[in-house]
This record gives C-alpha cells, sequence and structure tokens, in this order.
C-alpha cells in the first residue's frame, strides 16, 4: 500500500470497529444502557461523526464535557439525551437550556445557576440536571456533608417547575475493588437521601470503561463508556483484543526519504506523535517492524528490525503505521512513551484531516 503524496500522516476513522465496540459494549452492559462519551473531540476522532455512528450501534445517550459541544451535536441533528458534566465559568446554560442539554450538576451555586437560565432563556420546560455527589474520587461531585442541602435546594427548584432532576451521578476513582464497593455504598445512600428529600430520579450512572467492564454493580442506568468504545483498552493488564474491541483510529505516515542508516517518515511531535525512546519501539511497513531511531518536529527516522537485502529507496512512498490496525495499539505505543492509550489518540493534531471509512450516516 502507498500512502498519499502529502507529506503528513492520515488519520483513518474506522467506523465498521467503532460500531462494532458500542454494539459490543451495549450487548455486555444490558439491561443498563450506554452513555457513549465523546469529550475531546471524541477522543480526537471526531465529535460530530463518532456521534452518528454510536447512535446507530447501541450508545442512546451522549456525554459531553462542555456546553458549547453539546450545542454542535444539537446543531447537527443530534436529538438523543445529551449530557454536559464540566462546567465552568465559560458555560452557558442558557443556551443549554434552548438546546435541551441535561448539566452535571454539583453546587447550589450551579444549581442556581441553571434555574435562572432556564427561566431567562424563555423556554416552556425546565432544564434537567443530574445532581453529582462526591464517592472518592473528589472530581466536582458534591461531599457527603453538603448533599442534603443540594437535594432539597433541588427540590424546592423542582416543585416550581424551574428543573428537572433526572439523575444521580458519580465518578468512580477505579483504585481498587474495595475502594469501589465503598464507592458504590455511599452512591446508593445519596440516592436514597434524594429520594428522602422528594426527589424522584428516574436515571443513575457510576461506572465508565473500567468499572463498567469489571465491576457489573456500578453499571446502574448508564454505564459512560469512553475509551473502550473507541478500541482501547482501560487496564493495563488486559489489551484491547482481550476485551474482543478493536481500534478505530489508525495513524500512518508516507515513507519520504531512505538514506544508509534507515527511513524517514513524515511524522513527527508537531503532528501528535509521542516522543519516547523505547527498545521495543516500532513501526510497521510492508507488514514488517521497523525500529524508532528518532521522533523529530516533523519527521521520524527508523531503521529495519529484519535482515533484508531490498534496497532502502524502494521503500519510498510506503505507509507506515504508526498506530493502529495493522500496527502496535495505542495502549502499546502509550506504555512505550510513559503514558496511556487515551493520550495516544487525544495528541494526534486536529489540524490534520480525519479521514472516515464505513461511515453510517448518509
Amino acid at each position: 500500500e502507498r500512502c498519499p503524496t502529502m507529506n503528513q500522516p492520515t488519520v483513518t476513522i474506522n467506523h465498521q470497529n467503532l460500531a462494532h465496540n458500542v454494539d459490543r459494549l451495549s450487548r455486555l452492559v444490558a439491561p443498563a444502557e450506554v452513555m457513549l462519551a465523546v469529550k475531546t473531540n471524541a477522543y480526537g476522532h471526531g465529535l460530530v461523526e463518532v456521534a452518528a455512528t454510536g447512535l446507530k450501534s447501541g450508545a442512546t445517550a451522549l456525554a459531553v464535557l462542555e456546553v458549547s459541544a453539546g450545542v454542535t451535536l444539537r446543531e447537527n441533528g443530534v436529538t438523543a439525551p445529551v449530557f454536559a458534566w464540566l462546567l465552568g465559568e465559560d458555560d452557558d446554560y442558557q443556551l443549554a437550556s434552548r438546546h435541551n442539554i441535561e448539566l452535571g450538576i454539583s453546587t447550589i451555586r450551579e444549581l442556581d445557576a441553571a434555574a435562572n437560565a432556564a427561566k431567562v432563556s424563555g423556554g416552556n420546560d425546565p432544564i434537567v440536571v443530574h445532581l453529582k455527589i462526591d464517592t472518592g474520587l473528589t472530581r466536582n461531585g458534591s461531599t457527603a456533608e453538603l448533599w442534603p442541602s443540594l437535594c432539597s435546594r433541588a427540590a424546592e427548584l423542582q416543585s416550581r417547575g424551574e428543573i428537572e432532576v433526572r439523575g444521580v451521578w458519580s465518578h468512580l476513582a477505579d483504585a481498587s475493588p474495595e475502594d469501589d464497593a465503598e464507592a458504590l455504598v455511599r452512591f446508593q445512600r445519596a440516592l436514597d437521601q434524594a429520594r428522602e428529600a422528594g426527589l424522584t430520579p428516574s436515571v443513575a450512572h457510576l461506572g465508565a470503561s473500567s468499572a463498567g467492564l469489571r465491576f457489573p454493580e456500578s453499571r446502574q442506568s448508564y454505564v459512560r463508556f469512553g475509551i473502550a468504545a473507541y478500541g482501547i483498552s482501560p487496564f493495563e493488564e488486559k489489551t484491547a483484543a482481550d476485551l474482543a474491541v478493536r481500534p478505530v483510529m489508525t495513524v500512518t505516515a508516507p515513507v519520504i526519504n531512505a538514506d544508509q542508516d534507515g527511513l524517514i517518515l513524515a511524522a513527527g511531535y508537531l503532528h501528535g506523535v509521542l516522543v519516547g525512546e523505547h527498545s521495543e519501539r516500532h513501526v510497521i511497513i510492508e507488514g514488517q517492524p521497523w525500529h524508532v531511531v528518532r521522533v523529530d518536529a516533523d519527521s521520524m527516522r527508523v531503521q529495519r528490525q529484519n535482515p533484508d537485502s531490498r534496497e532502502l529507496s524502494s521503500f519510498v512512498g510506503a505507509a507506515a503505521i504508526i498506530f493502529g490496525e495493522g500496527g502496535p495499539s495505542a495502549e502499546l505505543l502509550g506504555s512505550w512513551c510513559d503514558t496511556i492509550g487515551d493520550e495516544v489518540v487525544t495528541s494526534v493534531s486536529n489540524r490534520l484531516p480525519r479521514v472516515h471509512v464505513n461511515a453510517m450516516w448518509s
């Protein structure tokens, strides 16, 4: 296979693999449903495109970090529930209200701001919120001490028709089975307290990729699947293949030069290829591994690992698989660079166009 003539990497997004992953995860956690996390431009894969495939493959809701991403989804025709969970000062609650974006709420201040935005926006429906309890990760959730007052205020605002508390949720620390079990106890206690305050949440969600796969009790109404849906294992001891999920992103680069020391590829750290020296780090060219000697700004030097009499110049124009289908996995490349697969895919520059293959939208 030969790369395009452009001297930059190609980022291919395989929607058939994405559909397989979402379908598999949906079947695995049923009757819980999949809330597909499409944060950070769908982990660098393409927000709108991934959302379309995910919703056609078994996901019933989408999760983003910021309201603006939710608005983008709505403007591109998404009608499924959209949940925004990392709210900051720049998030426009009025936009959330007008576009029916559900909000993850941790404080009374956020709760009051959401209710006020719903009134100002002039909509007929209350703004929908999910109240977050901290169960041990200390990531933006209400403390156990403040939780009763948060629930009480939410019940008051709901009785006035200004908000609708649809859910209670949290993040797991994924530190150990014992910690997760204790977090589940805290979560159930918070749910009970919410109901005692007069709230009737219809959904609860606690687990993400890691817990959703290994801790069935965490599944609740939704599992917020993120990185596993993109074909990357959240575990150190299990690969994506072990989980029967397939890589969605593949990054290739053309061989642009050859000399007596090896080949030069048109991919470097300015393209988002991670830097890291490891004796096993390699790319795949025409089915064979080539050791990565150095990663520069916009190029990479590789050397042949297996003896071969073929002239190095004959490889110019060939496609080198940096990671993905047919090459090293994202999590393997991450281990070579002292990080995780999540960072491998999200580091790939958004300036590089994504080539979407096997797309599921018209």
